[in-house]
């Protein structure tokens, strides 16, 4: 019985290495004279995998555009790219101001919607260039100040590592996040973000 076992068994073995010696050479991952060369067909076993458009290269050359607005309720943000003349939106965001915040000057709404704005979307804006575009001139002189509160400064300090430049738009032109600033029933709790918009793929 046991010499007819290792029979089997040996003849089992001879009957495997003999079959593991023969498959394609592009399907057996253990040939050891597999080789490919130029102009031989490989089957591919998965398709590509589809690229975002904030991934691609392509998505750097694009113009971006952030539009902010503060309201006595909240305050909101819109992040657009694309060419000057078809500009799409990439991000709506918005949310109440607390009770603290509502007794903040028009300056210092101003000044914390873009604030916030830029906290909220640090990964989209960091490393790229980028234009601020609001409706209130006093954010103009932000760069240029002198005397200012505390307050101001601080968060003029934490705008320092992002690249943008101020541009004015009046606020008939600006009516993106114009809305987003006065709608309360759009706007998230206090302190939080409520994205009312992802568009992908640009």
């Amino acid at each position: 019985m046991r010499e007819q076992l290792m029979k089997t068994t040996s003849m089992a073995r001879g009957n495997l290495l003999k079959y593991q010696a023969k498959p394609k050479e592009w399907y057996d991952r253990s040939a050891r004279k597999r080789s490919f060369a130029p102009g031989d067909e490989v089957r591919c076993c998965c398709q590509p995998q589809r690229t975002n458009g904030w991934q691609s290269g392509k998505a750097l050359t694009r113009s971006n555009k952030m539009r902010t607005n503060a309201s006595d309720l909240c305050v909101g943000a819109a992040l657009l790219q694309g060419k000057p003349n078809r500009l799409q939106p990439v991000l709506y965001i918005s949310r109440k101001l607390n009770k603290h915040e509502f007794r903040y000057s028009v300056v210092e709404k101003e000044c914390l919607a873009f604030k916030w704005a830029l906290d909220s979307l640090r990964y989209y804006l960091l490393g790229r260039k980028f234009i601020l575009e609001t409706d209130h001139r006093v954010l103009s002189w932000l760069q240029n100040m002198r005397d200012t509160n505390s307050r101001i400064t601080q968060w003029f300090l934490a705008m320092q590592p992002f690249d943008f430049d101020f541009l004015y738009r009046k606020g008939n032109d600006n009516c993106t996040a114009d809305y987003l600033s006065r709608k309360p029933q759009l706007s998230s709790p206090e302190g939080g973000v409520n994205v009312m918009k992802l568009a992908h793929d640009l």
